[in-house]
């Protein structure tokens, strides 16, 4: 501690020489480490004068070299004692090897005033204790060799940052990492090829938090809005490095990697691969480019996967196929720049995508849920930005039955779900856009709709897509008929779904043509013979007439009805004759009493009941007679407590003798088949 000058600390050398001697002699190799701290700190403790009074800002003193040429010495003599002891406590001595270059470096650091010394200093201490670690007397003590060759690697990757940009420290930094695995596997040293994947993962650290975390800001922030070709190849460089050593290298030389410490440092780099291939893609593409590109590599590594059996390589496509569909959703969807003069780069990138994810379920054997209805839910959010609003619906439609037909074939139950929720996608919209549209756009554009939802009806036989299909049918004719039309062209539709269900077999079908008699009867009472609408009729034609037609076509359904009763069945399933009949029945009952004077509304409705008893006594129903008598029968009712009070004379006489009449008359009918009438009760 003589302050003197620096050369009084060349007792502390010689101090270091005997005390290391007497070290190997005595094999006190626990007391080193107490040397090695006593030497170093001593060093300190002289320094301590010079440098702290410059306040945390080393500038260059005349002891500098006398004073970092002994710290050297210091080294030099403790790393000598480390490599020609005996190999005894090689624990207690790689503590002390470790120790001697860490304390070389603080003290070092703390004198610090020339940092362009700092490469070379460490290039050249990392050398030496690579040097040393091939030497035979340290190659025998594994533990030894470990130390220094960790020692030197360490020592000459941290050289690089001291003197090459951070951009360039990536590939050296990844060369390195190279050479030393290269080296690892033609030695067949453990030591190397460790070192190397470790290397490796802090390559790919590097590269993260350095030229991609500045080419990310940068890109946010709109500073860099060309292509970076030179970050890019450096990513490519080591996504390429990457996985020829954690895929292809194991597979190469299976023996050097059965340690599982090794298998994870190689598994590491194979995520650390996917990573910089996302990197990769990020910077060498623009705007849209980057989903694209993260969508072929995710197929490339499934397909890879498959093909190596890598269940890492399956997870990572899966990872960067997340990131394109995100990509998709935020940048390439709302995007409306466009490629040609009628294609936008949104159609071009998000089917290259849309198409990938799809392969990649392919390829992954047991189809994948999320990759199909990933794919599948962008190609509906494609079609709705590509597509007239008017079109969204009939593209839906077209996607759908190709998923199903594909589902159906390849037996995918998930691609069969997907077509079902893009035709109830379809089914939606058409009522929200497409019957709001003009009268020409909204037939050619719902009627392929229909079309499809009873083909994928006929193809799976699910009766949800019948209704679908008639529900939308008649949601068309109600906004493309004519007002006083509409319920004529629901019970044209009735007419057409029984006569269906006759000639198909198929009872959903007569389900749809009940469910849309009674829209019909409601539509008719409603506005034909109530209240039309707030504005006058768009024809003169009288509503005495449309009823009429109305009432003729549901009657019309009755020869169909008859042959689908199934008495096994309940409710109108067993008797659809019985609906089919009573609904055209109330509805001309009411027509009657809207249209019928006071006067003649009773013998209208007796003539009615006589004409419904007569129908009964021909076809055989029971519940059609008794209809009609309980009709005859309210007539008679009427004309006690109405008619005989409020009618004119002349309307008394008309009514009584006809509803007199069609009462003998029933009563002859009665009497003359009164045996077939027993059968019927």
């Amino acid at each position: 501690l003589n302050r003197v000058d620096v050369y009084s600390l060349t007792a502390n050398v010689a101090l270091a020489i005997g005390f290391s001697a007497v070290v190997v002699v005595m094999r006190w190799y626990r007391l080193e480490i107490l040397g090695i701290f006593a030497a170093y700190i001593n060093h300190y403790i002289w320094l301590i004068p010079i440098i702290a009074p410059m306040g945390g800002h080393v500038r260059p003193f005349p002891q500098f070299y006398a004073s970092a040429t002994i710290l050297i010495l210091y080294w030099a003599i403790f790393r000598i004692s480390y490599v020609i002891r005996e190999p005894i406590d090689e624990e207690i001595s790689a503590v002390a090897g470790v120790l001697n270059s860490a304390l070389l470096l603080l003290v070092m650091k703390y004198q610090s005033a020339h940092p362009e010394l700092v490469f070379r200093a460490l290039l050249t201490m990392g050398a030496v204790e690579l040097v040393l670690s091939r030497l035979p007397i340290v190659r025998r003590r594994r533990l030894a060799f470990h130390v220094l060759t960790t020692i030197g690697v360490v020592l000459i990757v941290a050289a690089i940052p001291f003197k090459y940009a951070a951009t360039s420290v990536s590939p050296l930094w990844l060369i390195e990492s190279a050479l030393l695995i290269v080296i690892g596997v033609f030695t067949d040293e453990r030591i190397y090829r460790r070192l190397g994947l470790i290397s490796g993962i802090a390559t790919a650290t590097q590269i993260v938090a350095w030229p991609a975390a500045r080419l990310i800001g940068m890109r946010i922030g709109g500073a860099a809005p060309e292509r970076a070709w030179i970050d890019g190849s450096i990513f490519v460089a080591a996504a390429l490095a990457f996985y020829a050593v954690s895929e292809w290298a194991p597979r190469m030389w299976p023996a050097m990697f059965e340690d599982p410490v090794d298998r994870r440092l190689a598994r590491a780099l194979s995520y650390a691969g996917a990573v910089m291939g996302l990197l990769a893609g990020f910077a060498m593409c623009l705007d849209s480019g980057p989903a694209v590109c993260w969508a072929v590599l995710a197929l490339a590594l499934t397909i890879a996967g498959r093909r190596l059996g890598s269940l890492d390589l399956k997870i990572e496509g899966g990872l960067l196929a997340v990131a394109a569909v995100v990509r998709v959703l935020v940048v390439n969807l709302p995007s409306n720049s466009m490629a040609a003069s009628h294609v936008s780069w949104r159609l071009v990138t998000v089917s290259a995508v849309i198409a990938a994810v799809y392969a990649m379920a392919l390829w992954m054997g047991a189809p994948s849920p999320i990759a199909t209805w990933s794919a599948s839910g962008l190609l509906a959010l494609l079609a709705w930005y590509e597509f007239l609003p008017i079109s969204v619906a009939v593209a839906w439609t077209i996607a759908a039955i190709v998923l199903l037909e594909v589902g159906v074939k390849w037996e995918w139950p998930h691609l069969r779900l997907q077509a079902y929720a893009l035709l109830a996608g379809a089914f939606v919209r058409v009522f929200v856009v497409n019957m709001n549209a003009a009268s020409t756009p909204r037939l050619y554009t719902i009627v392929p709709i229909i079309l499809g939802f009873l083909f994928v009806y006929e193809r799976v036989r699910i009766d949800a897509f019948a209704w679908l299909a008639v529900a939308t049918i008649v949601a068309l004719l109600r906004f493309h008929l004519a007002a006083d039309a509409v319920a004529i062209g629901w019970a044209a539709l009735t007419l057409l779904l029984v006569a269906f269900a006759k000639v198909s077999r198929r009872r959903v079908f007569l389900h749809l043509g009940e469910v849309v008699a009674v829209l019909t009867l409601s539509r008719a009472v409603i506005h034909n013979l109530y209240q039309r609408t707030y504005f006058p009729p768009p024809a003169s034609t009288p509503r005495w007439l449309l009823v009429s037609i109305i009432s003729a076509l549901l009657f019309a359904c009755l020869p169909f009805a008859f042959r689908l009763r199934r008495p096994e069945a309940r409710w109108f399933d067993a008797h659809p004759e019985q609906i089919l009949f009573f609904i055209p029945l109330l509805l001309v009952t009411v027509l009657l009493g809207t249209e019928m004077r006071l006067g003649m509304l009773t013998v209208a409705w007796g003539i009615e009941a006589v004409a419904v008893f007569l129908f009964a006594l021909w076809i055989g129903e029971r519940s059609y007679r008794l209809s009609g008598l309980a009709l005859l029968l309210l007539c008679v009712g009427k004309i006690f407590v109405f008619d005989f009070w409020r009618l004119s004379l002349r309307d008394k006489a008309l009514t009584g003798i006809v509803l007199g009449v069609a009462l003998i008359g029933v009563s002859i009918l009665y009497s003359r088949k009164r045996d077939a009438i027993l059968q019927f009760l």
